[in-house]
């Protein structure tokens, strides 16, 4: 969805970029911090708080792109979502990068 709607807006993906995409990444880290936050409160194991930080800042892109487009029936507001869901996926993979280099240095101790 989240590809086909850029495409759709393609003409306009930079500018949509260059106008929401700081807001979409402090969105995303916002969350992800959050989510390690809530699981560290319920004392769960660094896995398990990895894991979960990362289903928070990957997953919202596509519900957001699907409501404004099936439910609202627009394309224009579902931008936000598209881009989201685009930069998410950056956010998501440098998370999972520092973890993995946290572990190999670990690993190397």
């Amino acid at each position: 969805m989240i590809i086909g709607a850029l495409i759709a807006e393609r003409e306009n993906v930079v500018s949509y970029i260059s106008q929401v995409g700081l807001h979409v990444i402090v969105l995303n880290v916002l969350a992800m911090f959050v989510a390690i936050m809530a699981a560290k409160l319920f004392m769960l194991p660094k896995d398990q708080r990895s894991a979960i930080a990362l289903e928070c800042g990957l997953q919202n892109g596509t519900l957001g792109l699907a409501i404004t487009i099936t439910i609202l029936g627009r394309t224009d507001i579902g931008v936000p979502s598209a881009v989201y869901g685009l930069l998410m996926l950056f956010t998501g993979f440098g998370y999972a990068m520092w973890l993995r280099s946290k572990q190999v240095a670990t690993d190397n101790e």
